[in-house]
């Protein structure tokens, strides 16, 4: 009788957890709407196709005679328009942009968002599609979520990636979600409880387990991608002696930014143009200067 209890009490927390893990990773509606020819530039509508046969839809702006290739990677609950604002000064520069939305997200197909575990098959779509369109050097510019995914795609993909922009991408899952819940004044044990609920859900729906699958985790076991990390100084939901961390460690090539007075996906507010043009200046120096050499 014992063993049965205990057999009901474990189907009953997992199915709460189940239930309880459908609140970080529904899909979200649609609130920006637009496209590159906004902004003056030439693009196609294009499809990817992930290795669990999801339909990613996107844009390709393409930048004459470039062989160096910068995709964008959108954040959480959001799509690529947002970020569209970037893209002038990146093609100007002379690089050739992949832009879409990750699965359950904007355009794309999908029902689950998992933070990065399983959207780095969406990058490994996108890093296959610009290895077709002949782009030679790529690099990966992503935010919050869009950047904890970069992080984990360079921790992990079999493509060649040659540089990484991670604006206020999380290293930690569970230091992320405990402060979104932090900030919705839960309580210090029910948020820890609860957080971990999600994150149990969550892992048992998609087969990874998302307590080890962080950037702070398995940067230490990958190759020396040069990074680059931006973060607001005011920004909660990434622990910065976890950015420190990794920037200490040993035979990697990480350099860290810290953005004073702003808070998480503000650091382009103090000065768009200069924010623009670190990130542009950080990947010609990884994709351009052997080339220039």
């Amino acid at each position: 009788m014992q063993f049965i209890c205990i057999g009901i009490i474990l189907i009953v927390i997992i199915a709460l957890s189940m239930s309880l893990s459908v609140l970080i990773s529904r899909r979200y509606k649609q609130i920006e709407f637009s496209n590159p020819g906004r902004f003056g530039l030439k693009y196609e509508d294009v499809s990817l196709t992930t290795i669990d046969r999801l339909t990613l839809r996107g844009w390709w702006i393409p930048s004459i005679g470039s062989v160096q290739t910068i995709i964008f990677l959108h954040g959480f609950r959001g799509s690529m328009d947002p970020d569209l604002k970037y893209a002038p000064a990146i093609h100007h520069a002379g690089y050739n942009i992949l832009m879409f939305d990750f699965r359950a997200h904007g355009r794309s197909d999908g029902t689950v968002s998992t933070l990065g575990a399983l959207e780095v098959r969406d990058v490994d779509a996108a890093l296959e599609y610009t290895l077709k369109r002949g782009s030679e050097k790529i690099g990966l510019l992503g935010f919050s979520m869009g950047g904890r995914t970069a992080l984990l795609a360079g921790s992990g993909s079999e493509l060649t990636i040659h540089a990484i922009v991670s604006d206020g991408g999380s290293v930690n899952l569970t230091v992320a979600i405990l402060e979104q819940m932090k900030e919705k004044g839960m309580l210090w044990g029910f948020r820890h409880l609860l957080c971990a609920s999600l994150l149990l859900g969550l892992s048992i729906r998609t087969g990874k387990n998302l307590f080890l699958i962080n950037p702070d985790y398995l940067f230490s076991h990958r190759n020396n991608i040069p990074i680059l990390l931006i973060h607001a100084e005011c920004d909660h939901y990434t622990n910065l002696s976890n950015l420190e961390k990794m920037v200490s460690l040993p035979g990697k090539n990480v350099k860290l930014e810290i953005v004073p007075g702003v808070k998480h996906r503000e650091t382009d507010r103090i000065s768009f143009d200069d924010y623009v043009s670190r990130i542009i200046t950080f990947f010609d120096r990884y994709m351009k200067s052997q080339e220039e050499s």
